[in-house]
């Protein structure tokens, strides 16, 4: 039999997702100039991935979309963080959502994919 197709996921598979979403994170966080706020990166990405995760379990469970998941997370991140919701640079979730697929880090290779 000949395959014709061959489908699989590849976050958390082949590609490292937390690894491609935290560099994509720091790069967001220089781009914007967001110490200036007084914020640690580190403090950004544990706040971001937290919410970020959350809101993941509503979509799974139907209680947002993802166009909700999408445009309230990176908000959320700021008010956390202690800041204003406007604080949140214009057009960041699309600029993550730009980036991340850019990025090439895999599991268990030396290399980039």
């Amino acid at each position: 039999m000949k395959y014709r197709h061959i489908f699989f996921d590849l976050d958390h598979t082949l590609w490292d997702f937390e690894t491609n979403a935290d560099e994509t994170l720091r790069h967001l966080f220089e781009l914007h100039d967001l110490q200036r706020h007084g914020i640690a990166v580190e403090k950004f990405i544990q706040e971001y991935s937290d919410i970020n995760h959350g809101l993941w379990r509503l979509y799974q469970n139907n209680k947002i979309t993802q166009q909700q998941l999408r445009s309230v997370r990176f908000p959320r991140t700021f008010v956390q963080l202690g800041l204003r919701e406007e604080d949140s640079p214009a057009g960041i979730s699309e600029q993550f959502t730009d980036i991340l697929p850019q990025k090439r880090q895999c599991f268990r290779t030396p290399t980039r994919c």
